[in-house]
């Protein structure tokens, strides 16, 4: 059984629009992930903007803690890994705090949030 003529040329144009619409949702799907892919890029430079803005206010020595910090360590969790008194990590911990919260306006806050944790 073969095809007439007519349902030939009536299935062809339908083929066409399938094909153009195939490429089409291609297309799509293509910047679609181009663009989650970019927006992982973006959080990511957005982060190490952040920790490079804070760590020029910080002595060199300081500045892999204050990374720590600003990523949500603990105290104690930075004095253990950089091998820095308890003291001096707190103080770096309320150093990020009080950049990002000066950053915010909102200093006298972070300055009282801190001296109600101890």
């Amino acid at each position: 059984m073969t095809p007439s003529a007519a349902e030939a040329a009536e299935a062809a144009p339908r083929r066409d629009d399938f094909h153009a619409q195939l490429a089409e949702h291609l297309k799509l799907a293509e910047l679609e992930r181009e663009v989650r892919q970019l927006r992982a890029e973006v959080e990511k430079l957005q982060q190490e903007l952040k920790e490079l803005k804070a760590a020029r206010f910080v002595a060199p020595q300081y500045g892999e803690a204050l990374a720590l910090a600003q990523r949500g360590f603990s105290a104690q969790q930075i004095a253990d890994r950089m091998g820095i008194a308890l003291a001096e990590a707190e103080l770096v911990l309320a150093l990020s705090r009080g950049e990002s919260a000066f950053a915010e306006g909102k200093l006298d806050e972070a300055i009282d949030l801190e001296q109600q944790g101890e």
